[in-house]
């Protein structure tokens, strides 16, 4: 029986996909939590929720509770050692209070790693709901042995905003293109090989 942390550590090294993937997990998690899952109606990862507008935001994941309240899930998937510090969560809190274009009833942080202390101090202060490490390893829910997680619609959206940012966002001389395409080449075939590969636990 795999544990959280067999399978946080078998997620891919890749920066974006580790993240993409982690959000995967954290979508898991609200669905199959004893206390989350009686609460929560719809789960959204929040490229897939209805409203969204097109820009990056800092929330990760949208759910609606039983009621129709609306919440809103940042997800870090940091290393143990690396904590999250405020500005690593500031586009959060203010785009779910100050600037929310929605009503969020419910603000939830899911970490890996601990809070820095000013983090941890606004957290509290902004009533952010804070599910930390021991919370998905002390799940009351079994993990899967093999992680659908790193599946290829998380794949195909990492790949689109990584290719929209080099392309859209910088002028490149064509010796630049021809070598962006050639990385991008050998980046693709690592994603196809990632997708057609379960992620399993040894």
């Amino acid at each position: 029986m795999a544990t959280f942390t067999d399978i946080f550590n078998s997620l891919p090294s890749e920066s974006k996909l580790r993240g993409d993937a982690f959000e995967e997990l954290c979508k898991y998690f609200l669905e199959h939590d004893e206390m989350w899952a009686k609460k929560i109606k719809n789960v959204w990862l929040w490229y897939e929720w209805p409203e969204r507008d097109d820009s990056d935001v800092g929330i990760d994941i949208v759910f609606e509770d039983t009621a129709g309240a609306l919440g809103a899930v940042q997800c870090k998937g940091y290393s143990r050692a690396n904590n999250v510090g405020l500005n690593d969560i500031n586009s959060f809190l203010v785009q779910t209070t100050i600037a929310a274009k929605h009503k969020f009833e419910y603000k939830l942080l899911m970490t890996t790693s601990d809070l820095g202390a000013r983090a941890a101090e606004t957290v509290d202060r902004a009533d952010v709901i804070h599910i930390p490490f021991t919370s998905f390893e002390k799940a009351s829910f079994v993990w899967p042995d093999y992680w659908p997680g790193l599946n290829s619609s998380v794949l195909k959206h990492a790949r689109f905003e990584f290719l929209r940012n080099r392309w859209l966002h910088a002028n490149f001389t064509e010796d630049e293109r021809l070598e962006i395409a050639r990385e991008d080449e050998e980046r693709e075939e690592e994603w196809d090989k990632a997708a057609s590969t379960t992620v399993g636990i040894s």
